[in-house]
């Protein structure tokens, strides 16, 4: 082979590997954009519904409204 080929070979394969990277990438950030919108959904069905003292989503209620 020559040096154009391997060039060629080298540039077609990391296109291949950024594109599965960015792949990767979105499906987790597009997982974890809705996991965020469940869980506030549920804090926010929990305020409306009242909580009590001994409830484990208080907790959670209190790490996702802290700044």
């Amino acid at each position: 082979m020559m040096a154009k080929e391997y060039y060629d070979l080298l540039q077609k394969a990391f296109r291949q590997d950024l594109r599965d990277s960015l792949t990767r990438f979105t499906e987790r950030m597009f997982i974890e954009m809705a996991a965020a919108r469940i869980l506030g959904f549920v804090v926010k069905l929990h305020d409306f519904t009242g909580h009590h003292e001994d409830d484990p989503l208080a907790n959670v209620h209190h790490a996702v409204s802290s700044p």
